[in-house]
């Protein structure tokens, strides 16, 4: 049915129009306002059809020496956080109210009235808006953005910002030779049919040195497809293999009777890499199974973590079954020093929500996989989906996004120098300009975290607020006085209310803002419903999000809703990064709980590394319950790891009585070539045989231990851990575990206990070592002095921290 009338009304910038909010009742096809030569000049036109309805189109019009190339409709499209052109289709429903921003990108050289036509349409109908604008003033240099009440940042939407294709540090450029491909420390072999034949890793035992690469698989990966009468043989014929520095990409074809396998892949620079493989029935089959088979050496798949395990030894046998009330799509398998994680998707997958808002968008389906499961037996992973009939030209897409770990060397330099401190809940300036000011003492804290909600930063995720943005900047400024660096809390689950952009990002009907229950969503914290202030200007299509108290010269109360992965959104927040770089010269981030994505993580690295010594920490609660999915958080952002500078992870973890191989693998980021810090829990003995700490205050106090390893002299040794065959230190107790950090002249050795009683210890040591000093360590150890071979007395579940000499 056609649209009998179209209402247009426009609006300016300062008073964008609700999605609750009843039209006005005059239309106003007409907008007039004023700008500055430079600026991204933003306002609105809303549409109400009064019956029928129809798709919603845009055509750009030139505004006197403005050209049409100069206007866009932010709302019908863009650019896409993979750096692509979109167009949204968006209908009008009868009755209902949408508001379509428009953007115009005054040239430096307008000046005076600037006059022209904008079409919109609407199913068959055509309605002009004329617009006016009066361009006066000195031209802008930065479109605008330093006032964010202006919404020139909806600009950022399209961002492309960090996108160049450059090697991110401290990974190389792709090599390809013959049917290898080599990236940093690990190299992949081909096979005919386009799966992976071998994965070699030359990573020693501890993730510090690269040597002579070792085996991971026991055989070539094998894609299986078992029909009622026989299993597919097929004739594989292999196309062609491309590099650039940033990745390299293959196909290959292979056919069997009635059936088509296609596979194309493709591995980064990181070691991170895809299959697609595109099965194809000829004619109508009957299928019994359809599986992926990876077999491992059984002597490296020691540790498994995903599919409903958490971390921890890998078990004989595990099967697991698909259930999306989970979120578990995902497992890792193998050793510290050689491992690999697949991903099971489909062609309908969707980033799933994380943390406690998993349930609002789970994961789909995979309409290939997803009628089966994965069985792990011995090392070998078999991913299937289970019986069906294939009708004759049916295409399913069996993919596999998969992680050769570790993505790189344990930067152990950087652990022991960048000493964090990370204040948060403070609404006053003076926490972090004390902790700034007593910054003189090389051995305190060196690296200030700004957490949300604080004065300096008070509205999640949008540090750039215009109330406040001023002060982060003279906090970074005094604190390169003291040589010390400056973070700040950004991330991309949830959006402040307090930010000018809020009503224009909710028009675009879910694109950014999840569009979730609104009033109806009940979460952990909000287990009666959103705030008033939500349901009261948002009305629908919202999930509540993380609230706190500001006050004091900020909004009282500081509410947020829940971003839509991979949207728009990515590109906002990364435009909005590189403007912390460039108008703050912050020096770096601290990423919470986020829904995004490898893409996005290397533009973001791309963004800070334009400076040196900028830095990126990761911190995520336990996934492992009900409300987050059952999920592990290693393997949820497994694709997040090799662009990170370090781990927070503790948060809802059982530190104080996880055993080793779970810290090890869920809490450690070893095996993937991170370090991590200690939060929840914190166990100063047990961290330091994985080079933890706590962090400073919110988990305990690591001063003590920071002095100890300057008087120690930690720096520039090789961290040898307690899982790697080549420690030189061993104890004679199972509960006992010793990792050594090795110098020329020198071991020192970090001991911890699980032993639920006092034990002596007896070390097997290097015959040169004679003696063992334990300095005098606060809240962790007196000083003592033992002979080599002397029984060590060691406390319950504590330990000790040795220096020994010859």
């Amino acid at each position: 049915m056609g649209v009998a009338v179209i209402l247009v009304f426009t609006g300016p910038r300062e008073r964008p129009i609700r999605r609750v909010d009843a039209p006005p009742s005059t239309p106003n096809p007409t907008f007039t306002g004023a700008a500055r030569p430079g600026e991204f000049f933003v306002f609105q036109v809303a549409l109400v059809a009064s019956m029928g309805g129809g798709e919603v189109g845009f055509v750009p019009g030139a505004l006197g020496a403005i050209p049409a190339s100069a206007m866009r409709c932010l709302s019908l499209g863009g650019v896409d956080a993979q750096g692509r052109a979109f167009t949204k289709r968006l209908s009008l429903e009868p009755g209902k109210t949408q508001v379509l921003w428009v953007g115009v990108e005054v040239p430096k050289s307008a000046q005076g009235q600037c006059a022209g036509t904008l079409t919109v349409t609407v199913g068959a109908e055509r309605v002009p808006v004329e617009v006016v604008l009066t361009v006066t003033g000195k031209p802008l240099d930065d479109h605008g953005d330093s006032v964010a009440a202006n919404l020139s940042r909806l600009r950022w939407l399209d961002s492309t910002a960090g996108s160049e294709p450059t090697v991110t540090k401290p990974f190389l450029p792709v090599q390809v030779s013959g049917t290898k491909v080599k990236v940093l420390g690990r190299q992949l072999t081909l096979g005919s049919d386009g799966l992976p034949a071998q994965i070699e890793s030359a990573f020693n035992g501890s993730n510090t040195k690269l040597g002579k690469p070792t085996p991971l698989l026991a055989a070539p990966m094998r894609f299986v497809v078992e029909t009622a009468s026989r299993q597919a043989v097929w004739t594989s014929k292999r196309g062609k293999l491309t590099r650039t520095e940033t990745q390299a990409t293959w196909s290959a074809t292979n056919r069997a009777s009635g059936l088509t396998l296609e596979i194309t892949g493709r591995l980064d620079y990181t070691g991170s890499g895809t299959l697609t493989m595109r099965l194809t029935a000829d004619k109508t089959t009957d299928v019994r199974e359809i599986a992926l088979v990876v077999p491992l050496l059984p002597e490296r798949a020691k540790l498994m973590m995903g599919l409903g395990k958490q971390g921890g030894a890998a078990p004989k046998t595990w099967d697991w079954k698909w259930d999306t009330k989970k979120h578990q799509d995902a497992l890792w398998l193998g050793e510290v020093n050689a491992g690999l994680m697949l991903r099971l998707k489909g062609a309908n997958f969707r980033r799933p929500l994380v943390n406690i808002y998993y349930g609002f968008q789970p994961l789909n389906l995979p309409e290939s996989w997803g009628t089966g499961g994965v069985q792990v037996e011995n090392g070998t992973i078999r991913a299937f989906s289970g019986p069906r009939t294939l009708a004759a030209g049916e295409t399913l897409d069996f993919t596999v996004d998969f992680y050769l770990t570790p993505f790189k060397l344990l930067n152990t330099e950087a652990q022991w120098h960048d000493r964090y401190i990370h204040l948060g809940g403070s609404k006053s300036p003076e926490p972090h300009e004390k902790a700034v000011a007593e910054m003189d003492d090389k051995r305190g804290p060196n690296v200030l975290n700004v957490h949300q909600a604080t004065f300096f930063s008070p509205y999640i995720n949008y540090p750039y607020a215009d109330a406040s943005f001023s002060a982060l900047q003279k906090l970074t400024q005094a604190a390169h006085t003291k040589n010390t660096r400056v973070k700040v809390y950004y991330t991309t689950r949830e959006i402040t209310q307090n930010m000018p952009e809020l009503i224009p990002l909710h028009s675009l009907n879910g694109e950014v803002i999840v569009a979730g229950p609104g009033k109806n969503a009940k979460t952990l914290l909000h287990p009666n419903g959103p705030h008033p202030w939500l349901t009261e200007n948002l009305g629908e299509d919202f999930i509540p999000a993380w609230q706190d108290k500001v006050g004091g010269p900020y909004a009282e109360l500081d509410l947020s809703v829940i971003t839509t992965p991979d949207s728009r959104w990515n590109n906002f927040y990364l435009e909005g990064l590189k403007w912390l770089c460039e108008k703050a010269d912050i020096d770096g981030v601290y990423i919470d709980d986020a829904a995004l994505d490898s893409h996005s993580l290397a533009r973001a690295r791309r963004i800070l590394d334009r400076r040196p010594n900028r830095l990126i920490d990761f911190h995520t609660w336990n996934h492992f319950n009900d409300w987050a999915g059952y999920g592990t958080n290693l393997v949820i952002y497994q694709e997040f790891l090799p662009y990170l500078d370090r781990l927070w992870i503790g948060e809802g973890f059982p530190a104080k009585d996880a055993a080793p191989d779970y810290w090890l693998t869920e809490m450690s980021g070893i095996p993937f070539g991170m370090l991590s810090e200690m939060l929840d829990g914190a166990h100063p003995w047990r961290g330091l045989l994985f080079g933890e700490t706590a962090r400073l205050p919110w988990s305990g106090d690591p001063r003590p231990l920071w002095k100890a390893f300057d008087d120690y002299g930690i720096k520039n040794t090789e961290m040898i851990g307690f899982w790697d065959d080549t420690c030189p230190v061993k104890t004679n107790h199972p509960d006992v575990r010793a990792t050594v950090y090795k110098a020329k002249d020198r071991l020192l050795i970090a001991l911890a206990s699980w032993a639920k009683t006092d034990v002596s210890v007896t070390l097997t040591l290097p015959k040169n070592i004679q003696t063992l000093h334990a300095a005098a360590i606060a809240n962790f150890q007196p000083e003592a002095n033992f002979a080599a071979g002397t029984p060590l007395p060691i406390p319950a579940g504590k330990g000790l921290f040795l220096l020994a000499a010859p």
